[in-house]
């Protein structure tokens, strides 16, 4: 006599890569599972879970969960052998800004610099505008403010403006023919 015997082997559970999350956010997970399992559930981190038995729920990270967070989703064979995949989660803290001159911030009297801001949330001047990038034309310190859920980061950048010299002449308005005299211009360079 013949008998067909199947093994059952360890199911081997995956997880979607999943996309950063803003602190505050839920981030929205799926996993499957290859080979046979008699239950799964979801595992780490300090927040809370949507359906830890499902296949696809959500995370919301804790308050003070900030940066890449190890997490697990786990497979229970039928023979009883458990097979989990780890991966990352990253979470977004406080947002972060940058400002970038389109060229000097050094100017002449008459000229504009253009200042963008980049970064993870949305932003305001301290000149009131709440656009990526600003041009300017008078000298002193632009700050931007980046807020998100996970509070607010300033950047600042100074723009300095040199003023038009104003060229004149320094020396005798009269002179005697054949009479050699000195002028001098002042003003500039």
């Amino acid at each position: 006599d013949q008998v067909q015997l199947n093994v059952l082997g360890a199911p081997t559970p995956s997880v979607a890569a999943p996309a950063p999350v803003p602190c505050g956010s839920a981030a929205q997970l799926s996993a499957s599972i290859t080979g046979t399992a008699s239950s799964h559930y979801w595992q780490g981190g300090d927040g809370t879970w949507g359906d830890v038995t499902a296949l696809s729920t959500t995370y919301t990270p804790a308050a003070s969960e900030v940066g890449t967070l190890g997490l697990s989703f786990c497979a229970i064979g039928t023979c009883g052998q458990t097979a989990c995949a780890t991966f990352n989660l990253d979470v977004l803290g406080t947002p972060a800004v940058t400002i970038t001159p389109s060229g000097s911030t050094s100017i002449c009297q008459g000229s504009t610099v253009t200042l963008t801001a980049s970064g993870t949330a949305p932003v305001a001047w301290s000149s009131g505008q709440q656009t990526s990038s600003i041009t300017v034309g008078t000298a002193g310190t632009y700050t931007v403010t980046a807020t998100s859920a996970c509070g607010q980061t300033d950047a600042s950048i100074d723009v300095s403006v040199t003023a038009t010299p104003i060229a004149s002449i320094d020396g005798p308005a009269n002179a005697c023919l054949d009479e050699a005299i000195t002028l001098t211009a002042i003003g500039g360079t």
